[in-house]
């Protein structure tokens, strides 16, 4: 489950019960004011509360996906790093694209991972698997590692199966694609619903444009599609 665990503190023990075994959380920030700033009033202490939560119960290694922007957050990458030494936490850098608000700051605040991993020559590869969407490194000693995910610098269009379901019940082949495909009035109907399916990942996109374009496609911000 993917999450910006401002309540999963409370919710982490009957998830696990149900079955739930890991979380990726979404955090742009470890400092309280920058947090606030980025999610329009976050309280990280509540973040913090649930990871705490997690690993207590035993829910881990728990995953945290950060987008790294030049000017805004990129002074906590050694912070990011670190965690990954102190707890079985593992971490994903992930490129800014220009989508959503993220189409506002991209020309001012991308940064590629290459200029990332350039900086930090005490990072070690790990072997990934090939289908993988992030390369891996880790520190010499660490619990976990860090991951870089480059969808513009080092696209993955090739290798990426995934198709997203929006809350509206729309079906998006391609997170950068305007194009979507209704399945909402079929769920009813199991055999149609799955052809639809099918037919929506068979007509996947090969790629997306977002280095030419500068922008994605996407008629929806990032929230309204799902993270």
């Amino acid at each position: 489950m993917t999450t910006n665990a401002m309540l999963l503190q409370d919710r982490a023990e009957d998830l696990k019960k149900a079955g739930l075994k890991r979380v990726n959380i979404s955090l742009d920030s470890l400092k309280g004011d920058k947090f606030k700033n980025i999610t329009r009033g976050g309280d990280i202490n509540k973040v913090f509360n649930s990871i705490e939560k997690c690993l207590s119960i035993g829910m881990e290694p728990i995953k945290i996906n950060t987008v790294i922007m030049k000017g805004i957050n990129d002074d906590e990458i050694d912070d990011f790093m670190n965690l990954t030494k102190e707890y079985p936490i593992s971490v994903r850098f992930i490129e800014l694209m220009p989508i959503g608000e993220g189409s506002k700051i991209y020309k001012n605040s991308y940064i590629s991972s290459e200029e990332i991993i350039s900086k930090h020559g005490n990072l070690i590869p790990v072997e990934t698997n090939k289908n993988s969407t992030a390369a891996l490194y880790r520190f010499n000693e660490a619990k976990e590692n860090i991951g870089f995910i480059s969808p513009m610098s080092c696209k993955f269009c090739s290798n990426c199966n995934r198709v997203r379901l929006t809350a509206e019940g729309t079906l998006k082949p391609c997170l950068h694609s305007e194009k979507e495909i209704n399945i909402k009035e079929y769920v009813n109907d199991s055999k149609i619903l799955l052809s639809k399916i099918t037919e929506a990942i068979y007509d996947k996109p090969l790629e997306h444009h977002l280095v030419e374009d500068e922008k994605s496609k996407s008629k929806k911000m990032m929230y309204q599609i799902g993270g």
